[in-house]
């Protein structure tokens, strides 16, 4: 059994986690805390996963009348994510800065310039 909280689908992990959780950021409090900044990018980068995981068909079936992916290839889940991706960055190019702040927010490495 999976424990989601009551969050079932993209439409409540929106309302239920992404939402809330901007409307805190965009307090006066918070609006300049990176802890907030950070948590709504991490949010807001996991609602395409969400998208991707309960729509699947949807998502296939769009690109494929998009003419993103041929019809040969709707089987083949890891390669129309893929596809998905580069859909979502396409058109929102933000979602690259996103996708950088929730990984650079978790991993850490140095990175060593000229040195």
């Amino acid at each position: 059994m999976k424990t989601t909280f009551g969050i079932n689908n993209p439409n409540d992990y929106y309302k239920k986690q992404l939402l809330d959780q901007f409307k805190e950021f965009m307090t006066e409090a918070n609006y300049n805390s990176h802890r907030y900044a950070i948590i709504c990018a991490m949010l807001a980068y996991h609602l395409r996963e969400w998208i991707w995981n309960c729509n699947k068909e949807e998502v296939k079936n769009y690109l494929e009348s998009v003419g993103i992916i041929k019809k040969s290839k709707m089987n083949h889940d890891d390669y129309v994510e893929c596809k998905f991706n580069e859909y979502v960055n396409e058109k929102c190019p933000e979602f690259r800065l996103i996708h950088e702040i929730c990984n650079g927010s978790k991993h850490f490495y140095l990175k060593k310039m000229g040195l």
